[in-house]
């Protein structure tokens, strides 16, 4: 029992936001356990738990996997050995493009980041350790799996609108899903707004802003106010 803790607890876990802003859990060297929830400590609890149950049959039969921290090296090891080259020096400067204002970058940067995988690592000497496949250089560390994704989301924040406020051509935060194409976009925009609503017809014996017209025509000479030629 004990044994199948301490291996559960080695195993990196995934975490997905759904649309109705939950997190779903999974875990990369043994797909199948999910979890739920509302709260990154309560999803990451009840994975783990489900994972000792299944990791427990395993080591049964000896075919309980091994954690990739084992082959791979723990989560950010690679940053030690490695001198990052900000891609905001090597964009290209924008010509003519305008730039939304700080409040609306802010909510593009955290509209985007929101969608970002988050991978868990367990560390018995710093907590938890957590990472994002779109932005591997950026780490978060905390004593808790919550924590530690709130202090990776807020650095994934920052950098997000430090590349959109660059206001470069190619300094884009990576995207979470495939977009939609430009040849969408367009057929997108190009559908007309819904038409607008006719005015209520005119209430029963309502006097009438515009003078009378008047029937025939004017014959030439005659003042505006002569009678009408019938």
């Amino acid at each position: 029992m004990q044994h199948a803790v301490q291996l559960a607890s080695r195993y990196r876990i995934v975490l997905d936001r759904a649309e109705d802003q939950t997190f779903i859990a999974t875990c990369q060297e043994l797909p199948g356990p999910t979890a739920r929830s509302l709260s990154v400590d309560a999803v990451v609890s009840m994975l783990r738990r489900a994972l000792v149950a299944r990791v427990r049959a395993l080591l049964a039969t000896g075919d309980a996997p091994a954690a990739r921290r084992d082959s791979e090296g723990p989560i950010g090891a690679w940053m030690t050995d490695l001198e990052l080259i900000s891609e905001l020096v090597m964009a290209t400067p924008a010509e003519r493009v305008e730039r939304p204002n700080p409040s609306a970058l802010h909510a593009i940067a955290k509209w985007t980041i929101d969608r970002y995988r988050i991978i868990l690592e367990g560390h018995d000497d710093q907590g938890f350790v957590a990472v994002s496949p779109e932005m591997p250089e950026l780490l978060g560390v905390a004593p808790t799996a919550s924590r530690a994704a709130s202090e990776l989301r807020w650095r994934l924040e920052d950098r997000a609108f430090a590349i959109l406020s660059a206001n470069r051509r190619n300094g884009r935060p990576p995207p979470p899903a495939p977009s939609r194409s430009r040849h969408e976009r367009a057929q997108f925009s190009a559908i007309p707004p819904p038409p607008c609503a006719s005015p209520p017809p005119p209430r029963a014996n309502a006097p009438s802003s515009a003078p009378p017209r008047r029937s025939g025509y004017r014959s030439a000479g005659r003042s505006p106010d002569s009678p009408a030629l019938i």
